[in-house]
């Protein structure tokens, strides 16, 4: 039996996922441009480190100012890949159960993930160091990454109920959490 696979299509705004066989494929394209189809390969090492085996897809989003395309995974992983000539894995982050969305920050510098595990995690690109920036008590199942004039935060919302706004950075003070 081949390795499991996920194939990915966006043209015009429009996207559509499938199964496929031994690899991730992306074919992107704007309005009006033709579709360029990319060969993203099932994990390799990163660090000297054997990945798993791609689990089921939870959610998917590119970098607001990168070739990155990240993928949270039922595995436990976020997978960024560096998509453009040859495809690579730029970067995972670990959680102990799955992970069930994934943001970027506004500049595209940092990728967080939100967990079955009830943890947030934030992931800097240019050191590669990962941190937990969120707790809930149940799973977060939606993180976004929200910017005006006054603030950049993290929202986090949990199957424990709660909607929770932090900084992206370890906080100083407590933020609100929201009640449902």
């Amino acid at each position: 039996m081949g390795n499991p696979g996920l194939s990915l299509g966006v043209n015009t705004g429009n996207l559509g996922v499938g199964g496929g066989g031994g690899g991730v494929g992306a074919v992107v394209a704007g309005a009006g441009a033709s579709p360029k189809d990319y060969e993203i390969p099932q994990p390799q090492p990163l660090n000297g480190q054997m990945d798993s085996q791609i689990d089921g897809i939870s959610y998917l989003t590119f970098s607001p100012t990168a070739d990155f395309l990240a993928a949270s995974s039922w595995d436990g992983h976020v997978r960024c890949w560096q998509v453009g000539q040859e495809t690579l894995l730029k970067a995972t982050i670990q959680h102990q159960q799955p992970v069930l969305s994934c943001c970027w920050s506004v500049d595209g510098s940092k990728l967080f993930s939100g967990s079955a595990d009830k943890q947030a995690k934030m992931l800097d690109l240019s050191t590669g160091q990962q941190m937990q920036v969120a707790q809930h008590d149940g799973p977060i199942s939606v993180t976004r990454f929200v910017a005006s004039p006054q603030a950049q935060l993290l929202v986090t919302a949990s199957w424990d109920k709660t909607i929770k706004v932090t900084p992206p950075l370890p906080p100083s003070l407590p933020f609100p959490t929201l009640l449902h």
